[in-house]
């Protein structure tokens, strides 16, 4: 412990432990924040007081920074003191002397006369291994001199950006020749110096050498051909880099040409060195390895991975269009620079700091800010904290109120204590920390122990743990460990309630989460909104609460459908929280219009730009990037026949339930566990680890396998049938898009008449009373009318084209829909379907045989009564069959065509029928009042035999052979319309032509049986 001294002895000798309390601590052990350059890299030695700034801070700035001098001068004389408007303010770096110019002229890249062949070579340890180093590392030696050397340790890790970590020792000989694994006192020169120097002689123009971060990327370069150095890993300061620099500049190299890397460490390396060559008077220009290579697969990628993507003449003519760029940015800054002085110099020269400045500096200055959509937030170290604007108010007016001016005169006032000044200071401190707003909440996740994310090489990918930094703008609270060997005992009891299929579905849309924009790029629009079905206690809730303490709770948003509908309404407020979701979930949704209609939501599942509006300020352009999942515990309102609503939204059906005592024998019974929905830590310690790794899992498997989505199809067909009737109709009639096929109206009414009646939504009294139950839900209208059908069947077939065709039998246009058709024939009517091996001939008969002239005679009584009950007999057996009783169209107007032969080619029963009411003839008025027959053939009770040539035609007969035959035509009720003697039969359309006393009348099969 460090005595506190009175003021008059404490300043007597400057002890900075005295002063501890007033730095902050970084994360290293006895490391603060430096006072002059802000820096983590001021280092206090305990047990002496030492002090020292790695970055090359003068103790004297450290010192004046933490105590002024003139400070302690007033403490001293008992005065009080007041710092004036300029000493309180931040002392700007001087920057002198300034940089190199880039020589003009021609450059030319300093280059070995050959690619080197003394490449250091990766080799196993022998010997006894460093602490620190695992066994299965590998070490690779680089020399330095004949009594220095380097050996760089390396070994797997999965941990890390590129799979693997590495550590370094340095060697030396003592002057016996015994080595030490120590640094010596001997200087360590630039690695491979030498070999550049002497390289650079020979090249025409002037030099301009390659400086790389790295022995191995050194050697990378040589292997190429090209010269380069590097410095060792201690010797990344001032005192070892000057002397090498002047010696480069007095061997003639005009340029220094540093490919540094992106990271926090190289950038701090890049400023070194360009103080170090403004001091010499040599010209140096970094560049990143980014801007020569857009495509490298890791932050912190080198000329290795560069040279495994281009040629070597490619990276030369790259390298000159980057030093082309920095010539022309440097001469840009020149003519705008000017020389900055410390207050040690005239006082006179010194810029006056504004009030605004200096309040920035004393409240923002402390910590790493940023803005983002007008909200600002602050680095805890890592995360961003949102910091709401009344709390920032307050601290601004604080400081405002506390701020005193002392003039000339010795008067002290208070002139920033206004709501102007505070309003001022905000305004400009949001100006100074804003960032786009698209990068808030990046891809990956923010875990405990560092930020878990996937980074591309094309269409593959790799999971790296990478350590929190202030570029990482993740403004919500990592709550979990990442753990690649959690227990998942847990995850797999609450993924219980879906089946594997499913689940696989909502992994891997929840996967993409992670990087959505990037898995739209490589597999399109994979992901879809998911509508989770289901009444309740069938951990919907429950997988939700896990992924959104895998998000911290603030990366995941809860915007329902009534949100996206009042979007199309023009009240945009509601969907600002997309801007930086990771994923959109919510828990709860009303009974809104139908999805199908809501356009933002189409928008938002494609990735399409969205607008938001705030209060009071201007609407904001951005893109959502989070997949969508709504809990519905009802049916949604959805139709789904547009395809743009299909390939955007996709049904999952939480079938089974979570209990206490589940009934062993069903298996949509699991058992409950409260901790689930109630137990937040025992979610984040045991399940959210586990459930995280199955989203990485499910992320590559989306990647190479895309998503399945056959096990919803059918939970998305039971939506369209609860929310329109019409939809089972059709699946029951087998109706759906065919090529060339076309219905007309008739058909369709009187397919769906008949529908209605067996299904009890239509009932039929004797007295011809029509009675109609309504469906289920009210906004699901039945069809009451053959005016109605073709618009409601549209409905659902938006790619069916309405028109009109002339038929034969009515001698008028009818109305049709084109491009649907009956999927599969309900006739076997191909050989190969046959039961029988040829067509049936047609039944012989005695009846009326002598005024025939078109049939022949038997040969004798004996056989022609053998004949006819073999033929008898064999119409029997489809006699045994079930098939749908042909009822008559709206109020009898029609009767039901066969599905194949009449519902696509005839819609009226004849050309010389009169219509009534709704499309009623007149015949059919009484015979509609019996009662409707059961759905068996209809046999007459007479002696005579019937037999439906509809069913004989589904047999392979020949209807055709019948022509001469007595023959019937009956009603739905089973009634007589008319008979008479089949004269002709129209194949083509299904049409039996009848000779009646009235005259020639068609019938259809379904209408017709043989009496004979």
């Amino acid at each position: 412990m460090v005595a506190q001294f009175p003021n008059q002895q404490a300043f007597a000798s400057f002890d900075i432990r005295n002063f501890q309390d007033q730095l902050e601590p970084s994360k290293a052990k006895n490391k603060f924040i430096c006072p002059v350059c802000g820096g983590n890299d001021l280092s206090i030695v305990p047990e002496t007081g030492k002090y020292r700034c790695f970055n090359n801070c003068e103790c004297k700035d450290i010192r004046e920074a933490i105590k002024p001098w003139a400070e302690v001068v007033a403490e001293r004389a008992g005065a009080n003191y007041t710092p004036s408007l300029n000493q309180n303010a931040a002392k700007p770096k001087r920057i002198l002397p300034k940089p190199a110019p880039i020589p003009d002229g021609e450059l030319g890249l300093v280059m070995l006369t050959q690619a080197a062949t003394d490449i250091p070579q990766t080799q196993n340890i022998t010997c006894k291994l460093p602490k620190g180093i695992p066994g299965n590392a590998t070490q690779t030696i680089y020399p330095y001199s004949q009594s220095q050397w380097v050996i760089r340790y390396e070994w797997a890790d999965y941990i890390k950006e590129k799979g693997k970590d590495k550590s370094f020792r340095q060697w030396h000989r003592l002057p016996d020749g015994t080595p030490e694994m120590r640094k010596g006192d001997e200087p360590w020169k630039a690695y491979r110096i030498d070999e550049a120097i002497a390289c650079a002689k020979s090249v025409t123009g002037t030099p301009a050498l390659l400086q790389h971060e790295g022995e191995g990327c050194v050697e990378v370069g040589r292997e190429h051909g090209l010269a380069g150095f590097t410095f060792q890993g201690s010797a990344w300061d001032k005192k070892s880099i000057l002397p090498e620099y002047q010696l480069i500049k007095d061997s003639g190299i005009g340029l220094i040409v540093f490919l540094h890397d992106a990271d926090d460490t190289g950038l701090k390396k890049l400023q070194t060195c360009l103080e170090c060559a403004a001091e010499v008077g040599i010209a140096l220009i970094g560049i990143n390895p980014n801007d020569i290579c857009p495509d490298l697969p890791y932050k912190s990628s080198d000329i290795k991975e560069i040279l495994g993507q281009m040629e070597v003449p490619e990276f030369i003519r790259k390298l000159e269009e980057e030093i082309h760029a920095a010539v022309k940015e440097r001469k840009r800054k020149q003519q705008a620079e000017v020389n900055v002085v410390d207050s040690d110099d005239d006082n006179s020269q010194s810029p006056v700091v504004s009030f605004i400045q200096q309040a920035n500096h004393a409240l923002y200055g402390d910590k790493n800010w940023i803005c983002a959509a007008d909200k600002l937030y602050w680095h805890t170290g890592n995360h961003y904290k949102h910091s709401p604007d009344d709390t920032e108010r307050r601290r601004i007016a604080k400081f405002c109120n506390s701020f005193v001016v002392e003039n000339e005169q010795g008067t002290r006032t208070y002139p920033y204590t206004s709501p102007t000044w505070v309003k001022k200071i905000l305004e400009w401190a949001k100006m100074l920390t804003g960032i786009d707003a698209e990068l808030i909440n990046p891809p990956g996740v923010n875990c405990i122990n560092g930020i878990v994310r996937p980074v591309w090489n094309g269409k593959e990918f790799t999971i790296t743990l990478d350590p929190h930094t202030p570029e990482d703008y993740f403004i919500y609270e990592p709550l979990i460990e990442y753990d690649p060997n959690a227990d998942s005992t847990d995850c797999e009891r609450l993924l219980a309630c879906l089946d594997k299929p499913q689940q696989e579905v909502l992994l891997r849309n929840l996967a993409a989460s992670l990087d959505l924009q990037t898995v739209r790029k490589v597999r399109g629009r994979e992901a879809k909104a998911l509508l989770a079905v289901g009444l309740g206690s069938n951990g919907k809730d429950a997988i939700r609460k896990c992924v959104s303490i895998i998000y911290g709770e603030t990366g995941i948003t809860s915007i329902s459908l009534s949100d996206f509908q009042a979007y199309d309404e023009g009240r945009k407020f509601g969907l600002a929280p997309l801007m930086h979701s990771r994923l959109n979930w919510a828990s709860e949704n009303p009974q809104t219009c139908r999805l199908d209609r809501i356009q933002s939501l189409k928008l938002f599942v494609t990735g399409n730009k969205l607008h938001c509006e705030r209060k009071g300020k201007d609407h904001i352009e951005f893109t959502p990037n989070a997949p969508g999942i709504f809990n519905l515990n009802e049916t949604p309102p959805l139709q789904g026949v547009m395809q743009a609503t299909q390939d955007r939204i996709a049904v999952l059906e939480f079938l089974k339930t979570f209990v206490k005592n589940p009934d062993p024998n069903n298996p949509n019974e699991l058992q409950a566990d409260s901790r689930f929905a109630d137990d937040s830590e025992f979610v984040r310690t045991k399940v959210a680890p586990a459930f995280l790794n199955k989203m990485l899992e499910a992320l590559n498997n989306l990647i190479e396998e895309g998503i399945d989505y056959e096990c919803t199809t059918d939970a998305f067909r039971n939506v369209q049938k609860d929310n329109n009737h019409l939809f089972q109709f059709l699946e029951d009639n087998n109706i759906g898009y065919l090529e060339g096929g076309e219905i007309s109206a008739r058909a369709l009414w009187s397919m769906l008449e008949m529908w209605y009646t067996q299904n009890g939504t239509l009932t039929v009294d004797e007295s011809n009373r029509r009675t109609w139950i309504d469906q289920a839900r009210p906004s699901d209208k039945n069809v009451k009318g053959i005016n109605q059908i073709i618009p409601r069947i549209s409905q659902l077939f938006p790619k069916a084209v309405k028109g009109t065709r002339y038929c034969d039998v009515a001698k008028r246009n009818i109305p049709i829909l084109k491009g649907i058709g009956i999927l599969s024939a309900t006739r076997t009517t191909l050989g190969e379907n046959r039961t029988t091996s040829a067509p049936l001939p047609a039944p012989e008969t005695t009846l009326n045989q002598d005024f025939r002239t078109t049939r022949t005679t038997f040969s004798n009584s004996t056989e022609n009564i053998e004949d006819q009950e073999m033929q008898l007999n064999i119409l029997t057996v489809p006699m045994e069959k079930e098939e749908y009783v042909p009822p008559t169209g709206a109020s009898g107007a029609e009767p039901l065509p066969d599905k194949e032969n009449c519902c696509v080619n005839s819609c009226v029963t004849g050309a010389d029928q009169l219509e009534s009411g709704a499309g009623m003839p007149t015949e059919d008025l009484a015979a509609i009042a019996a009662p409707i027959a059961s759905d068996t053939v209809l046999v007459k009770a007479e002696s005579e035999f019937s037999y439906s040539l509809l069913q004989f035609e589904k047999d392979g007969g020949d209807i055709a052979g019948f022509v001469g035959c007595q023959v019937e035509v009956r009603s739905l009720s089973g009634a007589v319309k008319f008979a008479g003697e089949m004269i002709n039969y129209d194949s083509k359309n299904g049409i039996v032509t009848v000779d009646t006393e009235q005259g020639n009348r068609d019938a259809i099969l379904c209408e017709t049986f043989v009496i004979d």
